[in-house]
């Protein structure tokens, strides 16, 4: 999101990025010290358990990423999508030194951008989109590693890498839907874990289950031992929050590193709104069964017709009826949240609460978005909200349609 204000102020100056890409880990210099440790000197417990398969598998998915990795070495992208969009982006946030007007939001190409901020290479842009959909194979093993060992996980793994449309977007239209990808895994993971907590738990069993993982093995350099321990600020910001909260629900975490990450992934790519709706579902059914689940299901899927969700790649021309199918649906699934809430008010309260933190969350992460889409546009529409301004006329079919309709009436014919 500094990002997004230094382009909002037109201030993404290469010296200006520079100081903040080394001001941050500075900053953060323990944090930054660890992970350099685990990526660097920690070995990987998975290789300790890997049988000739694993380690093979592995040996040919390194050969693969290598073979990709030297082919996305080139002074311009080759795919049609991200020459003309994604990787166009990034290239005119370097000659604008700010955010370009219109396009829906690119929370990538803003991100990837800095590959030619601070470079002026395209292949540090493609590279930067290259590594988070590595980042998105690490994210599928760690998946795959709670159902199947190891060796299995990197098999799966190196199935889905070998996928034709999987290795065509890491190494010919390298876009935003690999690092979209990492985002979706960890949206995954983290809400199988949030499904995986019970509902019963209370401060006590949390508190015990932290002493339990502090009996762990402990490394034997000091050092580290320092680092690991939180800042001051950090253990201020925690005992605000404890005192002002102090019944908050032990997996309130969870819900917003989830609302975060999600809105995040929708300022990547619109699409990722279907997640959004797959996790309000989600937690409907933990909260009220099947009934609940059916009744998210179906209300939001009338909440997409009211908002003209369907109507953005032209859908709503073909679908006649879909103006008296909103309402049906929204009757329908408010009717059913409704009686599972009269059913279960205790747990209701619980479900509200995990709506408004991820919903809450999401929409503050694309917020900015919509303010400097609203800032581009004469009058309020759904298509402007999301895309800003267009630099050319664009008609859907429905305009298509009624144009044609006028025509016809006025020539009589």
């Amino acid at each position: 999101k500094l990002l997004f204000v230094l382009g909002a102020l037109q201030l993404l100056h290469p010296v200006l990025v520079w100081v903040l890409v080394a001001l941050f880990p500075a900053l953060n210099y323990r944090q930054t010290l660890l992970f350099l440790k685990q990526c660097l000197w920690t070995p990987i417990r998975a290789f300790r358990k890997m049988n000739a398969v694993g380690v093979v598998t592995f040996c040919l998915l390194l050969w693969w990423i290598n073979l990709n990795l030297v082919y996305i070495n080139r002074p311009f992208p080759l795919g049609f999508d991200a020459m003309s969009l994604y990787v166009n982006l990034s290239s005119l946030i370097n000659d604008y030194q700010g955010l370009v007007a219109g396009n829906s939001m690119y929370n990538w190409s803003l991100y990837a951008s800095q590959g030619y901020l601070l470079f002026d290479e395209a292949a540090i842009t493609l590279a930067i989109s290259f590594g988070a959909g590595i980042l998105g194979l690490m994210a599928l093993f760690s998946f795959a590693r709670r159902w199947v060992d190891a060796n299995f996980a990197m098999v799966v793994t190196a199935i889905f890498y070998a996928m034709p449309m999987v290795n065509w977007l890491s190494y010919k239209d390298v876009k935003v839907d690999m690092p979209l990808l990492f985002f979706l895994f960890l949206l995954l993971i983290l809400f199988g874990e949030w499904l995986a907590l019970q509902p019963t738990v209370n401060e006590e069993e949390l508190a015990s289950a932290k002493k339990k993982k502090k009996k762990r093995k402990k490394t034997t350099a000091s050092f580290w031992k320092k680092l690991d321990k939180p800042y001051a600020w950090q253990k201020s910001v925690r005992q605000w929050v404890g005192q002002r909260f102090p019944n908050r629900p032990p997996d309130l975490s969870l819900l917003v590193l989830i609302g975060v990450i999600l809105g995040f992934s929708i300022g990547v790519k619109l699409t990722s709104i279907l997640v959004l709706f797959m996790i309000l579902t989600g937690i409907s059914y933990r909260w009220g069964g099947l009934r609940a689940f059916w009744g998210m299901a179906i209300f939001l899927l009338g909440a997409s017709f009211v908002a003209g969700i369907d109507d953005q790649p032209g859908l709503r021309y073909f679908n006649t009826i879909t103006i008296q199918l909103q309402w049906a649906f929204l009757a329908v699934g408010a009717g059913l949240l409704v009686w599972q809430a009269l059913l279960d008010r205790e747990r209701l309260r619980k479900g509200i609460l995990a709506y408004v933190v991820v919903g809450g969350f999401s929409l503050l992460m694309i917020t900015p978005w919509f303010l400097k889409n609203m800032t581009e546009i004469d009058r309020f529409s759904v298509n402007g909200l999301l895309n800003g301004k267009t630099n050319q006329p664009s008609l859907d079919l429905q305009e298509i349609g009624r144009i044609y309709k006028d025509l016809e009436n006025a020539t009589g014919e």
